[in-house]
């Protein structure tokens, strides 16, 4: 049976190369989709969580008080820290201040949300011009591209912030421009300080308003969570996941068009591979009458057009895991650019401009059973039809 299948498959090559080709760009573009979907998933747990941390340690009231800004909901840096060394999981910590006030340039004003940090990497791989912070001094100051625009800004600039202390009381200090950045449309509205500065700027010595936690191992984050949260008061302190933050209904929303985008992926590989599997096997209908007449059992017929789909079928996605797999890898490289538009998805989560794609086994395992799968079910349903026909019928035109 084998050998009849092999012999048939390649007797007319020219449809069987049709038929193998679509489920090579089926199953590539399956692969390639799946892939695209575990890139901008882990861009943006990646994203995110180096903006909040995997999770973050803030006031009890933070919730509440972080809508209007009010740095009177702060921690003591110290006594978290004393806290967190104990826990094991933990790999390191952060401490930020995210505050709002006035930026002031000769006759021009704006608000803006600002931030002070310690050294931050993610801050100073996006400075698209200047230099990053240097933490020890304490006049710098990094502004965002949307602020830069409003206030027409340039290096060396002097601005004036006033803000509210975390005492209510209203003050000042001025800062030198000394680099622009661009993160995303929300962050690009503001500035970046020193976590000393801020600290200082806003009568804050040894606070922050938050305090952000990277785990050691991703799978464990629950666990890490857990364990802060028995070692610290919920009266005093409010504990959550970079899940449980303000990105929570934007990742719901992505776990649901993930879903459909794979269901979308699959069917179109499906639609394309039944069409072409079945219109084969139509072309063979003549060919069904001629083994029916002659005798042969309707089994073996059945039998041998299935071993031709599974065939088919399993060499068609053996390509389209090296179509798929091979432009999946060299984007996962180089990464796809995808400038702005990022921007009309949401201007809650502040996105990198390129996004890389990931390929996995599971990846080449699914697509190798889905391709299979298909050509043998696509191949099926039109051999059952034509082989419960008589003869007479199969070789009439």
């Amino acid at each position: 049976m084998l050998k009849i299948a092999f012999r048939n498959i390649f007797r007319n090559s020219r449809r069987t190369l049709l038929t193998m080709l679509t489920i090579v760009i089926g199953i590539g573009g399956l692969i390639f989709g799946y892939g695209y979907i575990e890139g901008m998933e882990t861009l943006i747990k990646e994203e995110t969580t180096r903006l909040t941390g995997d999770i973050k340690i803030t006031s009890s009231d933070f919730k509440i008080k972080s809508k209007t800004f009010d740095t009177s909901s702060n921690v003591d840096i110290e006594e978290v820290e004393e806290k967190l060394k104990n826990i094991e999981g933990v790999e390191n910590y952060k401490a930020k201040i995210s505050f709002a006030g006035y930026v002031f340039y000769k006759d021009k004003d704006e608000a803006a949300i600002g931030f002070g940090v310690g050294e931050n990497d993610y801050v100073s791989e996006r400075v698209y011009e200047g230099e990053s912070l240097n933490y020890s001094k304490e006049d710098e100051i990094l502004v965002g591209r949307k602020l830069r625009d409003r206030l027409n800004l340039n290096i060396g600039d002097e601005v004036t912030i006033l803000t509210a202390t975390q005492y209510g009381s209203t003050y000042g200090l001025n800062y030198r421009v000394v680099g622009f950045y661009d993160i995303g449309p929300s962050l690009n509205k503001g500035f970046y300080i020193s976590l000393e500065n801020a600290m200082y700027l806003l009568d804050m010595e040894g606070s922050a308003t938050e305090v952000m936690v990277n785990v050691a191992d991703q799978n464990q984050i629950d666990e890490v969570k857990d364990k802060i949260v028995e070692n610290f008061s919920e009266d005093d302190y409010l504990v959550q996941k970079w899940t449980e933050i303000g990105f929570a209904s934007a990742i719901e929303i992505w776990n649901v068009a993930k879903i459909i985008i794979a269901i979308i992926l699959g069917l179109l590989a499906g639609i394309g591979i039944f069409n072409t599997m079945m219109m084969a096997v139509f072309e063979r209908r003549k060919e069904i009458g001629v083994m029916k007449a002659m005798g042969m059992e309707e089994r073996k017929i059945f039998g041998m057009f299935i071993t031709e789909g599974l065939l088919i079928g399993l060499m068609g996605s053996l390509g389209g895991l090296l179509l798929g797999g091979t432009v999946t890898y060299w984007i996962s490289k180089k990464g796809i650019f995808i400038g702005q538009a990022i921007e009309k998805i949401s201007t809650g989560i502040n996105f990198g401009q390129r996004i890389y794609t990931k390929l996995t086994p599971g990846m080449l395992v699914l697509g190798l059973i889905v391709g299979t799968v298909l050509g043998v079910v696509a191949t099926i349903i039109p051999t059952v039809k034509e082989i419960k026909k008589e003869a007479v019928e199969n070789l009439r035109d």
